[in-house]
C-alpha cells in the first residue's frame, strides 16, 4: 500500500530533531517504524488524515548506544531488539532485557523495532514495560526547546505513556545481588502480542524475600507495580511452599474486570514465577 504523501526529515543529532519537532506542524516521530508505518496505513485505510511531516531518528548514531559506565547501564532509544539481543554489555550486566527482546515478534521485526518505539508507541501490551518498571529505570527525554527531562519508567506508564518530547535514552543501575524472572503469556503459540506479562524482582537474605518488586502488564492498561502482591511475597519464606501459599492468600479482585480467565492466568503465572525465583536462589 502506498502511503499518503508526507515530507521526510532525517536529522543527524537530537538537537536538530528537537528543533524540527518544535517548528514543524502536523508531525510524527519515526523510530524503527514497525508501529508508525502500520499506523499510517490504517489511517489511510480508514480515510483519516495522516501527518504531513515525519521526523526519522534513524541517522542519530548517539541514540543507538548500549553501554555500562560506573554501574549505570545506558540504552539509546534507537537501539533495536537485535542490538539488545547481541549486546555484550547486557549479556554481562542485564541479561533480563535480552530475554525480553528475544520474545518480541519475528526476526524481521526485531531487526527494525527499537526499545524507544516500544516504550513510547502507546500500546498497552508492549514488552519492555514490565522489566523497565522492575529495574526502576529512568527515561531521558529531550523537550522541543532542547532541555533534558527525566522521568521514572513507572511514573511514565502511570501517565499512560503520554509525551510530547523525544525519548533519548534509558538508564538504570546494573542489577547486583538480585534475581529477576520475566514471563509473558501470548494469545497464540506463534509469535504474538502478550495478554499478560510479569517481571518479578527480589533478593533473598536469611530465607526471606527482600527488595521485592512485582511489575504487571495485563495488556489492558500500562505496566505498573502491584504493591499488594509485593507485600504478600515479602511475608513468605523461601523454604515454604511459596507458590501454594501465595495462591491461598492472594486477593486478585482488582483484576476482576479482566475476567475469570485472566485472573486464573495471573494466579498460575505468579506461582510459576515465584517458584522459578526460588529455584534461582538455591
Amino acid at each position: 500500500m502506498l502511503l499518503n504523501p508526507f515530507t521526510y526529515h532525517a536529522p543527524s543529532s537530537v538537537k536538530q530533531a528537537a528543533k524540527l519537532y518544535a517548528t514543524l506542524a502536523d508531525v510524527k516521530i519515526l523510530a524503527g517504524g514497525t508501529i508508525v508505518l502500520n499506523t499510517l496505513k490504517k489511517l489511510k485505510q480508514n480515510g483519516a488524515k495522516t501527518p504531513e511531516n515525519i521526523i526519522s531518528l534513524k541517522k542519530i548514531k548517539a541514540l543507538q548506544t548500549i553501554c555500562t559506565q560506573k554501574s549505570i547501564i545506558t540504552i539509546g532509544s534507537m537501539a533495536t531488539c537485535r542490538d539488545i539481543i547481541h549486546s555484550k554489555e547486557l549479556k554481562k550486566d542485564c541479561p533480563l532485557l535480552i530475554a525480553v527482546a528475544q520474545n518480541i515478534a519475528t526476526t524481521q521485526i526485531r531487526n527494525m523495532a527499537t526499545i524507544g518505539g516500544n516504550i513510547t508507541g502507546r500500546f498497552t501490551w508492549t514488552e519492555f514495560q514490565t522489566p523497565l518498571v522492575a529495574l526502576d529505570a529512568k527515561l531521558h527525554f529531550v523537550t522541543k526547546t532542547g532541555k533534558e527531562k527525566i522521568i521514572n519508567a513507572e511514573s511514565f506508564f502511570k501517565q499512560n505513556a503520554k509525551t510530547s518530547d523525544i525519548l533519548e535514552k534509558i538508564t538504570f543501575k546494573a542489577p547486583q545481588d538480585v534475581c529477576f524472572v520475566y514471563k509473558r503469556i501470548p494469545k497464540r503459540a506463534e509469535p504474538d502480542i502478550p495478554i499478560f506479562s510479569i517481571c518479578l524482582r527480589a533478593s533473598v537474605k536469611k530465607g526471606t524475600f527482600q527488595n521485592v518488586c512485582v511489575a504487571i502488564n495485563n495488556a489492558k492498561s500500562f505496566a505498573r507495580k502491584d504493591t499488594k502482591i509485593e507485600k504478600t511475597i515479602a511475608k513468605l519464606k523461601t523454604n515454604d511452599k511459596a507458590g501454594t501459599n501465595l495462591l491461598k492468600t492472594l486477593d486478585l479482585s482488582r483484576y476482576a474486570k479482566d475476567g475469570d480467565y485472566k485472573q486464573a492466568v495471573i494466579s498460575s503465572t505468579l506461582k510459576n514465577t515465584l517458584n522459578e525465583l526460588i529455584a534461582q536462589t538455591k
